[in-house]
């Protein structure tokens, strides 16, 4: 299959403009199964409508088409424990293994996220073991959270992954940062010196990187941390995820 996306992101405070033209992306031709999960608060409330949950996975599948993948809810556990509505650390950890279920995709919605993005947090490992495709959204966490979580259980990092930090220059592309090299060097971070505007165009107010220059990121893309300005992956973030799910030696429905 020849799939022609050209995908325009605006990104800067200088108003450039990048083009992607993704030509021969291989087409997967697979629809993943969710496990909707949803905790109730102290009332007793889900707080999310069905419509709302149905234009989550609508909007999120838009971003999928070039490689043939789809997500779609199969069923919606509630969770009448409250305590599960407001997600720490160490309730991540124990949602995942009192509900889980197995080779499936699950996604916990809960009222609150606790974690440096307040919004969402994805196993970016990437699925090791029929145990562990799952990620948590925190409800009204619209601008493509739902994708972006589902970009890192299929082994995507954040553009502005910390581990090593990447070179504005892209030196150290593939071994720093989200470790991909046609995302450039990604400053975000949760830091107040890094702004965007309702435009999405990126202001840098002093951040530099180890060389003194500055950065100049993809705030449209899935992966960055600029919410309501998400609009595509890029090529190398297809093929990574194309590649962790063809990679699997068990089945994912």
């Amino acid at each position: 299959m020849i799939f022609l996306l050209t995908l325009l992101l605006s990104q800067s405070s200088f108003g450039q403009e990048i083009h992607y033209t993704f030509e021969d992306l291989p087409c997967v031709d697979k629809h993943f199964n969710v496990a909707l999960h949803l905790p109730l608060d102290r009332l007793g409330n889900a707080n999310i409508t069905q419509e709302e949950i149905d234009t989550l996975f609508i909007e999120a599948n838009l971003f999928f088409e070039p490689i043939c993948m789809s997500f779609g809810y199969c069923s919606i556990d509630t969770i009448e424990n409250y305590s599960f509505d407001s997600l720490t650390v160490g309730r991540m950890q124990k949602s995942a293994e009192h509900f889980n279920r197995d080779h499936m995709i699950n996604i916990f919605l809960a009222s609150t996220v606790a974690s440096p993005d307040p919004c969402h947090v994805g196993n970016f490992e990437g699925i090791t073991s029929p145990e562990t495709a799952f990620g948590f959204l925190a409800k009204g966490c619209d601008g493509g959270g739902l994708a972006h979580v589902f970009g890192h259980i299929l082994g995507l990092y954040d553009t502005f992954e910390g581990f090593t930090v990447e070179l504005v220059d892209g030196s150290n592309c593939a071994t720093a940062g989200d470790r991909l090299c046609d995302t450039p060097a990604d400053p975000y971070n949760f830091s107040p010196l890094v702004q965007w505007t309702s435009e999405c165009k990126f202001i840098n107010v002093s951040e530099t990187d180890a060389n003194g220059e500055l950065y100049n990121p993809q705030v449209g893309n899935v992966m960055s941390g600029y919410r309501l300005c998400r609009k595509g992956f890029t090529r190398q973030q297809f093929l990574r995820m194309v590649e962790v799910y063809s990679s699997l030696d068990f089945e994912i429905w």
